[in-house]
């Protein structure tokens, strides 16, 4: 008799806790399961608790982050050059744009005649095109730059999980790989080209417009910077925390999506068994798992908002004050005033977008942690270190790489599968020459597609010895280097 029960932790343990339990069919019997209430509290333990869940998850998503930089913008560099030079031009302008609004106010309250002023609000118009010109050049070479970079790293993850075991598919099921492969490198698009360009034009925003307000009034650009440092050293807490917690979204996604593929998969086994309404409820359960990790990671990104919004509004508070007593005392020009209050808008733009990057940022170092995992992951074949380049001498007696047919050798070859009860292949042995034919016929599961995974070394033998090359030169597959091996096995 089997027995099925779901229940949840809490003090008190209700029957609608638990999920629907479906009747199921074993052979010709039909069996109702008996749901039995224990009053207990259960602990569910996580779907997987992945290494990189840990306090320095930070830190080293920032180095990865770092690393991809470097390592997929550097092919295109000269794209890169043209939109930092850009990047720069848009910033100068925007800097300055205030200034002559303020130069405009002052000239007219001052009496300047008005084709002095004509020019400077042609200036200011033109100022203003060239800006939003700037931006959509910015924004598509950007877009671009974020695809070919992005695309480069799918091919590189996927072409390094080729050279993986069988044992590693075998344990990550292919929703899942898709969502690791495809959706963690999309959190890089951003990174690889808009979020990039937008931090740095907002470094560059930042940087100008301190220097223009302390040329204005050098205790509001005190004030401003105090207010800035407080609100970066909050950041900086709030990504260090909220990086587990982006992390942990990720991985509750990949497994989301892994359950799904792997149900889908196997949907007429679970019609046929009866175990739909089961399945149904564990898709419950990965999508609660999914919620909260949503949830929490959401919430915590709305702390950088919250933490932009407030240093905004104190800025904005030391301008209208300390520039009032300046209006009021005449330390200050009504144009620099609202040079001022200008600058400070121009300001709130980049700052207010540096909290959406800290989110972007913090969900890019996530996936690149989740990256950097993949790539680090190795095969356990036969190490290199053992390995050499292997010539066989051909008809012409030439030795070279094989340009001829090879023969196969194996002694007393044994294979069982890691979840399989019998051996797929046992004490099998045979010599087949260069050139030779053998046919090999069996029975569904009787070892024939084993047999070409072990000479191509999809997967390694259990026990035994497999050659290749001929009778009067033997060589060990397990020392061929896998790339050459490739080349010589089809």
């Amino acid at each position: 008799a089997l027995r099925f029960a779901h229940v949840r932790s809490s003090p008190s343990l209700r029957p609608e806790a638990a999920l629907p339990i479906p009747a199921y069919s074993v052979g010709a019997f039909r069996c109702v399961p008996e749901v039995v209430w224990y009053d207990v509290r259960v602990q569910v333990p996580e779907v997987s608790t992945p290494a990189h869940r840990s306090g320095n998850a930070s830190a080293r998503g920032s180095e990865t982050v770092s690393g991809l930089l470097r390592t997929y913008l550097w092919p295109f560099r000269k794209r890169v050059f043209l939109m930092a030079s850009l990047v720069m031009l848009s910033s100068a302008i925007q800097v300055v744009m205030p200034r002559l609004i303020g130069a405009v106010i002052d000239g007219a309250s001052l009496g300047r005649s008005l084709g002095d002023l004509y020019v400077l609000a042609a200036i200011f118009v033109a100022g203003g095109v060239a800006v939003q010109i700037l931006g959509v050049t910015e924004a598509y070479l950007g877009a671009d730059l974020g695809q070919l970079a992005t695309n480069s790293v799918r091919a590189d993850v996927t072409r390094h999980l080729l050279t993986l075991d069988r044992e590693f598919f075998a344990s990550n099921s292919p929703g899942t790989l898709i969502e690791r492969v495809d959706g963690d490198t999309a959190l890089l698009s951003g990174l690889f080209g808009r979020l990039t360009l937008e931090v740095a034009q907002g470094v560059l925003i930042l940087s100008g417009v301190l220097v223009m307000t302390a040329s204005t009034s050098p205790l509001i650009a005190a004030i401003l910077v105090v207010i800035l440092l407080l609100a970066w050293g909050t950041l900086r807490a709030g990504h260090a925390r909220g990086a587990p917690i982006r992390i942990a979204r990720q991985a509750a996604s990949a497994d989301l999506f892994g359950f799904i593929e792997e149900r889908i998969a196997g949907i007429d086994d679970t019609r046929a068994g009866g175990a739909v309404k089961y399945a149904q409820g564990r898709l419950g359960v990965y999508l609660n798992r999914w919620f909260r990790a949503t949830f929490r990671s959401v919430a915590w990104n709305g702390f950088a908002g919250a933490t932009i919004t407030i240093a905004v509004g104190a800025m904005l508070a030391a301008v209208f004050v300390i520039g009032g007593f300046g209006l009021v005392n005449g330390t200050l020009s009504p144009g620099n005033l609202v040079a001022l209050v200008a600058w400070i808008d121009i300001l709130r733009r980049p700052v207010e977008a540096f909290g959406r990057q800290a989110q972007e940022l913090g969900q890019a170092a996530a996936g690149a942690s989740r990256l950097s995992e993949l790539l680090a992951l190795r095969s356990s074949r036969s190490s290199s270190t053992n390995s050499t380049n292997v010539q066989f001498e051909d008809h012409g007696g030439n030795w070279a790489e094989a340009s001829a047919p090879l023969g196969i050798s194996m002694e007393d070859v044994t294979f069982t599968y890691e979840n399989g009860d019998q051996p797929a292949v046992s004490n099998l042995t045979f010599e087949l020459p260069p050139g030779g034919f053998l046919a090999v016929v069996g029975h569904t599961g009787s070892g024939k597609t084993t047999l070409g995974r072990l000479i191509a070394r999809e997967v390694e033998t259990g026990r035994g010895n497999i050659k290749i090359g001929s009778r009067d030169a033997w060589v060990d597959l397990a020392t061929v280097p896998e790339v050459q091996l490739r080349r010589m096995v089809a």
